[in-house]
């Protein structure tokens, strides 16, 4: 991540380590500031030329009292800057919300998308360029009629087709795969062996009864009941060295998020108990297939855009980029349908990286969801989506799940 962000800015290895450790103390607080400022918070990004935080407010900085407390607790009120801006976090919400429910049959049909730009102040609405014209100047009508700021971007059809990235009945062979020895990381393999269906770990919590791997909600919506299990030691192509988790998948994939959980609290599983805070397997890309090196989750965050970020998943192991858009809706494809609550990078993710786990120096952030053709000028013209892990169990009324990291016993 510290090489990522040198040769992404141009910065000094020192200034790269200050900045990722600014971004993690700010994402430590960014729901926190949003409780605190209530209708005058206007979101928050990280400005890559300053190497400030910034937190936008209505009314302007005379308006930011009730978030330097917040501030200063992590010790980056001095590195944060406070930008007035004319529409709230709320207010682009609550315009994209009905933005949604206006474009719900374009956004179905892959035909549209709509995210939030926290830098610019507003909502992006991407729209097939080759709908009919009097469709365009409707939809533009519509977006126009909002309180607050809307660009209409014209985009090619194809880049609005996105795809999950779980590798439903695909074979799994030839692959370099991730896998680690115990205890449970993020990232490695998780397999239903009964029908070849590939997936990533993402955190592992608990809610005070049992302890759940947490994965994408769409890798488990077609194999519930079946057998789950997750690559351990020197695992290169072997199903043999894959160890059984549990059979039961909880899982949500809709317009509130996609969420999945297998229970492993089970005296069969040899992974259980788990006592372990969260981690996350191999950090060298170039290095050896299933190494034990391991990245430590200290807390988990919500996402501002211009961050960095990084995930770790069985077919691409660790990769990072750069957070571009917030609030994404969008339609995942192959009959999932429209999902929320998405994150829009320039990561480079493969098909089997669903459910991986996203983090940014040392905070867990969400679990890798699709991709989508975009002209990105790496990963093969691709951008990947992540769900922020936070959103998505607040959303879909699994708010009192505990991620194993410190404080333990902290609920999200």
């Amino acid at each position: 991540m510290i090489k990522y962000l040198m040769a992404h800015d141009a910065v000094s290895q020192p200034v790269a380590v200050r900045r990722l450790e600014l971004q993690a103390r700010a994402g430590a607080i960014v729901g926190r500031l949003g409780a605190a400022l209530g209708s005058r918070w206007g979101n928050s990004w990280f400005d890559r030329s300053t190497g400030t935080f910034d937190v936008g407010v209505v009314g302007g900085p005379a308006q930011a009292s009730p978030a330097r407390p917040y501030l200063e607790s992590q010790g980056i009120a001095n590195e944060t800057a406070f930008v007035p801006v004319r529409s709230s976090a709320a207010e682009l919400n609550a315009a994209k919300a009905r933005l949604n429910t206006k474009l719900g049959a374009l956004i179905s049909q892959s035909a549209a998308t709509t995210g939030i730009d926290a830098e610019e102040d507003e909502i992006v609405l991407a729209l097939a360029s080759n709908l009919p014209v009097a469709q365009i100047a409707e939809v533009e009508a519509e977006a126009k009629a909002e309180s607050v700021k809307v660009e209409v971007v014209p985009t090619p059809p194809e880049e609005l087709i996105s795809e999950p990235l779980s590798c439903q009945n695909r074979p799994w062979r030839g692959a370099n795969l991730l896998a680690c020895a115990k205890p449970l990381r993020g990232g490695v393999g998780l397999m239903d062996l009964s029908t070849n269906v590939l997936c990533s770990l993402g955190f592992i919590v608990t809610d005070n009864t049992k302890e759940y791997v947490m994965t994408a909600g769409h890798c488990g919506a077609r194999q519930t009941g079946h057998s789950w299990q997750a690559g351990s030691s020197n695992f290169q192509e072997s199903l043999g060295n894959y160890q059984f988790i549990g059979n039961e998948m909880n899982y949500y994939v809709g317009s509130e998020g996609d969420v999945g959980f297998i229970t492993i609290n089970t005296a069969s599983s040899p992974w259980f108990p788990v006592s372990n805070p969260s981690e996350v397997a191999s950090l060298n890309p170039q290095g050896y297939w299933g190494s034990n090196e391991n990245q430590y989750l200290e807390n988990i965050a919500w996402s501002s855009q211009n961050g960095v970020a990084c995930f770790t998943g069985t077919r691409s192991d660790t990769q990072c980029g750069e957070i571009r858009l917030l609030g994404q809706t969008q339609d995942i494809g192959e009959g999932y349908g429209v999902v929320n609550h998405l994150v829009l990078t320039t990561m480079c993710a493969d098909h089997g990286d669903s459910g991986g786990t996203v983090w940014g120096n040392h905070s867990g952030l969400g679990t890798v969801e699709s991709r989508i053709l975009g002209g990105n000028p790496v990963c093969g013209g691709y951008y990947t989506y992540y769900t922020e892990a936070i959103q998505d169990l607040w959303y879909t009324g699994k708010g009192r799940i505990k991620f194993y990291v410190p404080p333990y016993g902290e609920t999200y």
